[in-house]
């Protein structure tokens, strides 16, 4: 899988051909073309915090920017891993003629959702200035890496198993509905009794939120959820590559 990896990022800008390609190509002969991610998701942010501000009965000026910040990353995260279980069928075309790594499909797809993330960015800066929130950036920078691990690996192991086994990608689609909900975006894990905060953290993608949004508005973290997404990343990895092993000579045949 190493090999595989190499290749695919001395060819870099295949990988960055085949990602933009599907976002030029979804905003085509738009005005603003490719700004409605980020429109799109300011939008829905603004309406959903001032409707849950006032059925929590929390000030909006503390309230906006904890939900903002979380459904941005949550948006993130849970797009990239729950479509890349179809990533693999989407780019076909890439290995009808060419004997190329199955891995370049999947780098493609995270690369267009990592752009995507980009376009939100201005998102996060705006929610901090209006909360005049003096942020500690750097430590959640210092969580993004192994955050974009787990993505990266989780990604490859589902995109592997579903692409054989293609009841995969509803039921991923399914936990991902499912996780939206047990996700401290709306609510905070303040909320939940103490003594069942911990059933809430093994969700790896609580632990993810706990990493990096905690630290952008001054809220503390603990070292729990990052043994727990590092935990959830290391199956992750042994997954991915059994997987890998086993079936990247045959997925050609699964398309």
């Amino acid at each position: 899988m190493i090999q595989d990896l190499l290749y695919c990022l001395k060819r870099w800008r295949l990988i960055h051909l085949i990602g933009i390609t599907g976002l030029r190509s979804r905003y085509a002969r738009s005005a603003i073309g490719q700004l409605w991610l980020t429109l799109f998701t300011m939008i829905q942010i603004g309406v959903t915090g001032v409707v849950w501000s006032l059925i929590w009965g929390m000030e909006i000026k503390d309230y906006l920017p904890y939900v903002g910040l979380g459904h941005v990353i949550y948006l993130y995260a849970s797009q990239s891993i729950n479509e890349s279980t179809g990533c693999i069928a989407a780019e076909a075309r890439l290995f009808y003629n060419d004997p190329m790594p199955l891995l370049m499909a999947v780098l493609a797809h995270l690369y267009k959702h990592f752009i995507v993330f980009l376009h939100n960015i201005p998102i996060i800066i705006l929610l901090l200035i209006y909360g005049n929130i003096s942020s500690e950036w750097h430590i959640s920078a210092l969580f993004l890496a192994p955050v974009l691990i787990f993505i990266f690996m989780s990604s490859i192991f589902l995109s592997i198993v579903a692409n054989r086994y293609r009841d995969v990608t509803q039921v991923i689609a399914l936990i991902f509905q499912l996780t939206f909900l047990v996700t401290p975006i709306m609510w905070k894990l303040d909320f939940v009794p103490e003594e069942y905060r911990i059933f809430f953290l093994l969700n790896p993608m609580a632990s993810m939120l706990e990493l990096l949004r905690n630290p952008l508005l001054n809220m503390p973290y603990s070292e729990l959820a990052l043994s727990i997404l590092v935990g959830w990343t290391a199956i992750f990895t042994l997954g991915a590559t059994w997987a890998y092993k086993k079936y990247r000579r045959h997925f050609i045949f699964w398309l």
